[in-house]
């Protein structure tokens, strides 16, 4: 008899039926969940890429810019001439201050 009371009172606390008032009420967890169906891995594992061997950096060199010819202190931008902040090589670009808030593109001269 104390067999089946035990199953009894084991079903109940099991199903989660209440069994009194909030402050009497208990259970216990056993670690059984509900099962789910076991589905394929939907991307399987593939063997990862061989490691490329080493190898070595390629050679990498500064090589200052050529000197060009001589310097030019002066900016002619057609109808606008101007002195340059700093000396540039003469035949290169620059510009000079047009009309306000614009600026007027030349070469670098003499």
């Amino acid at each position: 008899m104390r067999m089946k009371l035990g199953l009894v009172l084991a079903g109940l606390m099991l199903a989660g039926l209440p069994a009194g008032s909030a402050l009497a009420r208990g259970g216990v967890w056993i670690g059984i969940g509900p099962a789910y169906p076991a589905y394929p891995d939907p991307y399987p594992a593939y063997p990862y890429a061989p490691v490329p061997a080493p190898y070595p950096p390629p050679a990498y060199s500064y090589a200052p810019p050529a000197v060009e010819g001589r310097l030019g202190q002066a900016c002619y931008a057609g109808p606008y001439m101007c002195q340059l902040d700093q000396p540039g090589y003469v035949g290169r670009a620059c510009s000079c201050p047009a009309r306000p808030g614009e600026r007027a593109w030349g070469q670098v001269g003499d």
